[in-house]
């Protein structure tokens, strides 16, 4: 038999903290002092069985509160662990019929057992739960006692790890629900709500295969952060321009995912507005080589007014196009590439003469290289080399020439997982208790957004399971690319 902490284990709390949902409590009572005056009850119940029940009658009789008050304040608090609680997939997914859940906490057993039902356990268990039974022992005696438990997997080292220990249980500890150094760091940076998202979504991951579990590992704290950060900065870009652009242009194939999260992400309410948002089907290949119905198509998109926009890149193809096609509308790039090989390369191939005023959120003089967010931002499709218009129609209408997708069946079968997590992403930006932070937090991009966004573009450079599962694919591509434009890689 087996048995699970429950509590950071097999579900948490969005919020990290149980003292957080007590803060929560002390708004809706506009009771200012209230998360201290909760935490104090508790503290003078340590040494003996107690639940929540006897938490808000300590509350009543240290602090003679009305009675409808507590009561109040006792229905929001369990209603916030409800709508707080988030799974920790990977151990969820370990639990089996007839194995035992064991927790320290003041929340009763049925509570418990909604909690896990919301998180999505369908399991046939045993709830144990006791106010201190694992840290002082209580709990494991009388386990071993009842049958005994083989395995435990935990996340205290001490009720979960020593105490299990000593009653002869083999256990394991788990580190899973601690905030990563990357959550920390968006957190410290004044962007507390991207780095609950990250973690949220990083707990929800259960994949079996290594391979995919580590790269939506990355997805979830490094690139979905990441995109978060670039659309909250292009948000303020265009809410503070003197003309904001008519249409935005998120060039394929590397802004699939920044177009999503940009269009569904919260913001202020200052910025407040829709945008005319196309996935601009365009390559370098297409943009250089510029038949006419490929400048037809694009023409039909862009106005001078545009914005044009790519995750990364110099510009020049970008300005090779504008300069064929007649129209300059803005462009804003993710990452420059400002200098070296790329340009030369470039401007001896076919940009002689052409220039790029691109803004851009990093440049490659910051000191961090491009490759890995490429990696990061792959998609599962071909790029596209040119357009053809569909004859007869009663408005224009261009169906694109794809060319086939480059990465094998099981390469296409990562990225399709990694993109489903920024569906995760999107659908989560609905929680009211992350969508408050998330705009409130859209203010600071203008200030920090690059400095933060910095780091996790450093570490994703250190993460060699992107050049593992993609980078010799993505070489290959690049050449064949560089020899079609007539340049050297």
């Amino acid at each position: 038999m087996r048995s699970f902490d429950v509590f950071d284990t097999l579900i948490a709390r969005k919020c990290v903290e149980p003292e957080a949902v007590f803060a929560l409590v002390e708004n809706d009572l506009g009771m200012a002092g209230f998360a201290r005056m909760r935490i104090e009850a508790e503290r003078r119940l340590q040494g003996r069985e107690y639940q929540i029940d006897d938490i808000y009658a300590q509350l009543r009789q240290a602090r003679d509160l009305p009675a409808d008050t507590l009561s109040f304040a006792q229905e929001r608090e369990l209603l916030h662990e409800l709508d707080q609680v988030i799974p920790i997939a990977r151990h969820l997914a370990q639990v089996g019929d007839g194995d035992v859940l064991v927790t320290d906490t003041y929340l009763p057993t049925p509570f418990i057992g909604q909690l896990l039902e919301r998180a999505g356990l369908r399991r046939v268990v045993t709830i144990v739960r006791s106010a201190d039974g694992k840290a002082t022992g209580r709990i494991w005696q009388a386990l071993q006692e009842s049958g005994g438990v083989g395995q435990h997997l935990g996340d205290n080292p001490h009720s979960d790890g020593e105490m299990a220990r000593r009653h002869g249980i083999q256990s394991t500890i788990s580190g899973t629900s601690r905030p990563t150094p990357l959550e920390a760091h968006l957190s410290r940076s004044g962007y507390r709500g991207i780095a609950l998202l990250a973690r949220i979504l990083r707990l929800g991951i259960a994949d079996i295969d290594p391979i995919a579990l580590a790269l939506k590992e990355v997805q979830a704290n490094i690139n979905i952060p990441l995109l978060i950060l670039a659309s909250m900065d292009l948000r303020h870009r265009i809410a503070n321009s003197p003309q904001p652009p008519d249409r935005l242009l998120f060039s394929s194939r590397d802004c699939l995912s920044w177009q999503r999260i940009f269009q569904a992400m919260p913001v202020p309410e200052s910025w407040a507005g829709e945008y005319d948002c196309r996935y601009f089907l365009t390559s370098r290949i297409a943009r250089v080589s510029g038949t006419p119905a490929y400048v037809e198509y694009f023409r039909s998109l862009a106005t001078e007014r545009s914005l044009v926009i790519d995750l990364c890149g110099t510009g020049l193809t970008l300005a090779k196009l504008y300069a064929t096609a007649g129209i300059a509308p803005a462009t804003h790039l993710l990452y420059m590439i400002g200098d070296g090989s790329v340009r030369d390369s470039y401007g001896a191939g076919f940009a002689a003469g052409l220039a790029s005023d691109a803004s851009a959120l990093v440049r490659s003089t910051d000191g961090v290289g491009n490759l890995a967010l490429e990696l990061m931002n792959a998609a599962s499709h071909g790029m596209a080399l040119d357009a053809a218009e569909i004859a007869g129609m009663p408005q224009k209408v261009y169906m694109p020439r794809l060319a086939p997708v480059e990465y094998d069946e099981r390469q296409v079968a990562w990225l399709e997982g990694m993109a489903d997590l920024v569906e995760t992403a999107v659908e989560w930006f609905a929680d009211p208790f992350l969508e408050s932070m998330l705009r409130e937090e859209a203010l600071n991009a203008a200030r920090n957004a690059a400095p933060t966004l910095l780091p996790l573009l450093r570490q994703a450079e250190d993460t060699t399971i992107l050049a593992e599962s993609f980078l010799r694919t993505h070489l290959e591509a690049d050449a064949s690319v560089y020899a079609m434009l007539g340049c050297r890689a």
